[in-house]
C-alpha cells in the first residue's frame, strides 16, 4: 500500500536546499516579482482596469517562470513527478495571458462584493507575507523562504487573490482558481510527512480556500440570475 511518504523522495534539509538554491541563482529577480506585486495591489485599489490587465498578464509570466526554473529545473531533480508540475504552470500561465488579452469585460473591481475583496486582499497578503513567514517559523533561512514568482506557494495563493477580485465571471474565476488550489494542496501533502508547519496546517487551510471560493462563485452567480 502507497501513502503519502512515498510520494516525497527526499529530507527536510533538501526542500529547503532547493529553495536557497533557486533564489541565490536568481537573486535579485525577486525584486521584480515584488514590485510586481505592489503594481497589484495599486491597480486593485485604484481600480485601474489597464493596470489589472498588465497585473494579470504579469503574474502569468510568474506562473511560467516558475514551471520553467522551479518544476523543470531543481525540482525536477528530485522528484519526478515535477515535469507534470511544470507542466500544470505553465498551463496556468497561458490561461491567465488569454484571460488578460481576451476577457477584458471581465475586469470590474466595482462589481464584486466587499466580502470577495476582502478575501481576495487576504490571500494576497498571505501569499506575500504569511508563506514565507511559516517558512521562517519551521526552520528555514531566509535565503530559503518561498517567495512570490520563485516559490510556487506564494505564488498560487497571491493569484487565487488576484483572481477572486479581479475577474466578476464566475466560472472563468472558478477554472482560473483550479490549478492554483490543486497545487497548494498538493504541496501541503507533500510537507506534511516532513512534520513542516505549512503541512500541518496548510491542507485544512488551503482546502478551507478552496471551498469558499466554490462558494463565492455560486453566490456571485445566482446574485446575476436575480
Amino acid at each position: 500500500m502507497y501513502s503519502l511518504e512515498d510520494l516525497v523522495l527526499f529530507t527536510t534539509e533538501g526542500w529547503f536546499g532547493l529553495y536557497q538554491t533557486i533564489n541565490a541563482q536568481y537573486w535579485p529577480l525577486h525584486l521584480l516579482s515584488l514590485t510586481w506585486v505592489l503594481l497589484t495591489f495599486y491597480s486593485l485599489v485604484t481600480q485601474k482596469q489597464g493596470l489589472i490587465k498588465i497585473a494579470i498578464a504579469g503574474f502569468a509570466c510568474l506562473w511560467i517562470s516558475c514551471g520553467a526554473v522551479f518544476h523543470w529545473g531543481e525540482y525536477q531533480q528530485l522528484s519526478w513527478v515535477a515535469v507534470y508540475y511544470g507542466w500544470a504552470f505553465i498551463l496556468q500561465g497561458v490561461a491567465l495571458l488569454i484571460t488578460a488579452g481576451l476577457y477584458r469585460s471581465d475586469f470590474s473591481s466595482q462589481r464584486v462584493k466587499v466580502i470577495g475583496k476582502k478575501t481576495g486582499y487576504f490571500l494576497l497578503f498571505s501569499g506575500l507575507f504569511v508563506v514565507p513567514l511559516l517558512g521562517l517559523i519551521e526552520g528555514r533561512s531566509w535565503s530559503a523562504i518561498d517567495v512570490v514568482g520563485v516559490g510556487p506557494d506564494s505564488t498560487a495563493l497571491s493569484t487565487l487573490g488576484l483572481i477572486v477580485i479581479s475577474i466578476r465571471h464566475s466560472i472563468l474565476r472558478l477554472l482560473l482558481c483550479c490549478i492554483p488550489t490543486l497545487w497548494l494542496i498538493v504541496s501541503a501533502a507533500t510537507a506534511w510527512p516532513m512534520g513542516l508547519l505549512q503541512g500541518l496546517l496548510g491542507l485544512f487551510f488551503w482546502v478551507c480556500v478552496a471551498f469558499w471560493l466554490i462558494i463565492l462563485s455560486y453566490i456571485s452567480s445566482s446574485q446575476k440570475k436575480v
